[in-house]
């Protein structure tokens, strides 16, 4: 059986749907299946960025001889900052909604192994909202997350994406490192639904050519 893994990761993010807050308006959910979907994660991201960064900000503050140099609050500062996203929303589906529904419930196991190894996996993406959507056309999973890493100048505890994954062992830089972090977590999803479907092909849709969230939803 041939399916596509699916792998996106964007800047922007909307929890009143990823949390099923407001349903109107959005066609695509199945009310009779809001039961269906499982909340892994639901923290507020401001205690988030309170438990990761506090001990290093604090440190950093006990530094400062000037008030207009210490930070008050770190994710306001990171908030503000144009050049730096204070989280990432990960999509991740196997599929589409037009596979035969028989392999359903076997997706959804997959995706379930996924997101509670996610964390042990990438301990430096720091999750703070997970949720795996089985209320529209395909099961499909989106994690919300801080990524950060040690640095041994200044504050030691930052936000970034790239030294995230580095310090994590992932090699390469910029959109090489992007795409070889994504083989590595696509080829574990692989390995996961191996388990539950033994026939299981991975359809290879190119490098750079991947799905788009509309085709897992409809």
């Amino acid at each position: 059986m041939l399916f596509s893994i699916s792998f996106n990761q964007s800047h922007q993010s909307s929890l009143s749907h990823n949390n099923r807050e407001n349903i109107y308006g959005n066609p695509g959910i199945d009310p009779s299946r809001l039961d269906e979907n499982i909340y892994f994660v639901q923290k507020d991201i401001r205690s988030v960025y309170k438990d990761v960064f506090q001990e290093a900000v604090d440190k950093y503050n006990e530094k400062q001889k000037r008030n207009d140099r210490k930070i008050q609050d770190y994710y306001d500062k990171i908030h503000k900052n144009e050049k730096t996203h204070e989280q990432r929303e990960l999509v991740v589906a196997v599929g589409e909604g037009k596979d035969d529904p028989k392999y359903r419930e076997a997706k959804k196991e997959a995706l379930k192994q996924y997101a509670e190894a996610f964390q042990g996996r990438n301990p430096n993406l720091a999750v703070y909202n997970m949720v795996l959507h089985d209320d529209e056309a395909n099961p499909h999973l989106h994690i919300n997350y801080v990524p950060h890493f040690e640095s041994s100048r200044g504050l030691t505890r930052r936000v970034g994406m790239d030294r995230a994954l580095q310090q994590q062992g992932v090699q390469g830089k910029g959109t090489e490192l992007i795409a070889n972090w994504r083989q590595l977590e696509t080829a574990y999803i692989e390995q996961l639904v191996k388990e539950h479907i033994p026939n299981f092909e991975r359809a290879n849709v190119g490098s750079h050519k991947y799905m788009k969230v509309r085709q897992y939803k409809e």
